[in-house]
């Protein structure tokens, strides 16, 4: 979903959804979700695709908890 959103390569809703094998109505919810968290994600009519506005980079990070003590 991020690379495509910064390959600025989504095409609109439908296209977005199709390409992602999700539906549309979940792919929205995804994006609410990823905006609610910060990431300033706008559709550009113009251009006909879903982008960050500003220029954005979403990182993701995974930490491994197992050995930790509690």
């Amino acid at each position: 979903m991020d690379q495509l959103i910064r390959m600025q390569a989504t095409g609109n809703a439908n296209e977005f959804a199709e390409k992602l094998g999700i539906c549309r109505s979940l792919l929205m919810s995804n994006l609410d979700e990823m905006r609610s968290l910060g990431a300033p994600i706008v559709y550009d009519r113009n251009k006909k695709t879903y982008r960050y506005k500003p220029d954005y980079k979403l990182i993701i990070r995974f930490k491994n908890t197992s050995n930790e003590t509690r």
